[in-house]
């Protein structure tokens, strides 16, 4: 049964189930939702999961039920699971998911004389599926976006998602695949792409959404329009409109959290390369260095994009760690004129540095949160978030932590979906801060005109 069969949001939670059904590697298709008059209906929760670094969407539908259908359907896990969903008076469009079953996990025996069972269908992306029997044993010649439009052309034209969002790369590259899979190619095409507008953010990414397939870069997001705006609200915080409750008001309430699960972790971001490293190229045929490159995430930030507007650390860099390079020292081979009109097919100088920062910096800081379930939300989206200040409050200006409250990507989301409602966790990172951080004698100056005791050290 639909939990919401109408085109208005009515409660916290609601949630409007059009399909969920099953198709069996024989053809035979079985609705999991209960008929017109309410009877029947054998499913009692489905999870939904996307991944900003994963390639399919994932989740599990939870069924209870007497009829034993894992016998005479027979349900082993090659399944054709089907779910269209939306949040009822906030998104016109269904969402439609089109999976593959590959697992059934967690059975037991439940009822009187335990005649009734409960399992778990684990659920992915059917791209995925193909994908694993799949190889890809040809020469590319081009650039990376052409390369990936050509593998989605050649292995998914058949597949529910037969397109794939693309940004254009620059540089030619010809490059011989060896037998591996097509997403595993294309996440090797990811870290040698170079976008053709930004060419200073090579951040590219393969990933799924509810929508689809995305080979873009991070820079791309981040220029997009904020969707959404998250705040956490006190406990039992109502909104209301004209003295009528207003529930879809409190779409955007938090209801659990926040987790602040990376604040800052200097030594994992030194050790990968977020502040400074250094790149040594090396002829494999002429014993010889042809290149060295040197990043540094002071003198780079201007180039970059960002999500918000101030670097992780402070501009004048006291403590130095942007200008070591012998911090993280690479050596890279290559092999001039190895293709015909092709000088130098790695171009490593143009993408290793750089994206290895980059890919550090997008989860430098990150928070979890529970909110009520919209069908609409992506991966890759950016969404406001707003958390109260601890201090005293001096002014309005003052309500909002400054630190914390920003813009963030949505990096995560978890769907719960039960007959009573519909819930998330999501996921929020960000690559940059608010506010930025002072050098020790701005900070001093500030506490002094304030004339106010300060945490400072003589």
């Amino acid at each position: 049964m639909a939990v919401n069969s109408t085109e208005t949001y009515k409660k916290n939670g609601d949630v409007f189930i059009k399909t969920l059904g099953l198709i069996t590697a024989t053809g035979v298709k079985v609705d999991l939702l209960p008929n017109s008059k309410g009877k029947g209906g054998v499913w009692g929760a489905v999870s939904i999961f996307e991944n900003i670094e994963s390639p399919f969407v994932s989740g599990s539908v939870i069924l209870h039920e007497g009829q034993n259908l894992l016998q005479h359907l027979p349900i082993i896990g090659l399944e054709t699971l089907i779910i269209e969903y939306k949040t009822p008076g906030v998104q016109e469009k269904y969402t439609k998911l089109e999976c593959s079953v590959y697992k059934v996990g967690d059975r037991s025996f439940t009822g009187e004389n335990q005649r009734f069972q409960m399992y778990k269908l684990h659920f992915v992306s059917k791209e995925y599926m193909q994908n694993l029997q799949k190889k890809v044993h040809k020469s590319y010649n081009g650039t990376v976006a052409e390369n990936v439009y050509n593998i989605w052309k050649e292995h998914f034209s058949n597949s529910p998602n037969k397109n794939i969002d693309i940004e254009p790369t620059i540089g030619k590259h010809k490059f011989i695949i060896p037998y591996w899979t097509p997403f595993q190619t294309i996440d090797w095409f990811a870290e040698r792409a170079v976008p053709w507008v930004q060419s200073d953010n090579p951040n590219y990414i393969f990933y799924a959404n509810s929508d689809g397939y995305h080979f873009l870069p991070l820079s791309e997001l981040i220029n997009r329009d904020i969707q959404a705006e998250y705040t956490n609200r006190p406990s039992g915080n109502r909104k209301e409109n004209n003295g009528v409750r207003d529930f879809q008001g409190e779409l955007y309430n938090i209801i659990a959290g926040p987790e602040l699960t990376r604040t800052a972790d200097k030594i994992d971001e030194i050790q990968n390369g977020l502040y400074c490293s250094s790149l040594y190229v090396h002829d494999i045929r002429d014993k010889t260095f042809i290149e060295k490159n040197i990043y540094s995430y002071n003198e780079d930030w201007e180039k970059e994009t960002h999500i918000e507007k101030y670097p992780l650390i402070s501009p004048s860099d006291t403590t130095g760690v942007s200008f070591l390079p012998q911090t993280n020292r690479i050596y890279y081979p290559t092999h001039k004129n190895m293709h015909n009109q092709i000088e130098d097919n790695a171009k490593s100088e143009t993408w290793l540095l750089q994206r290895r920062s980059l890919m550090e910096q997008r989860n430098a800081n990150s928070i979890k949160i529970s909110v009520w379930g919209d069908s609409g939300r992506r991966v890759g989206e950016l969404v406001q978030f707003k958390l109260p200040s601890i201090e005293p409050l001096r002014s309005p200006d003052e309500w909002w932590d400054k630190q914390i409250s920003s813009t963030y990507m949505i990096t995560e989301i978890s769907h719960t979906i039960t007959k009573d409602q519909h819930k998330m966790w999501l996921t929020l990172s960000r690559d940059s801060l608010p506010t930025g951080i002072p050098d020790a004698s701005s900070y001093k100056d500030s506490r002094e005109n304030k004339k106010e005791p300060g945490p400072m050290f003589n």
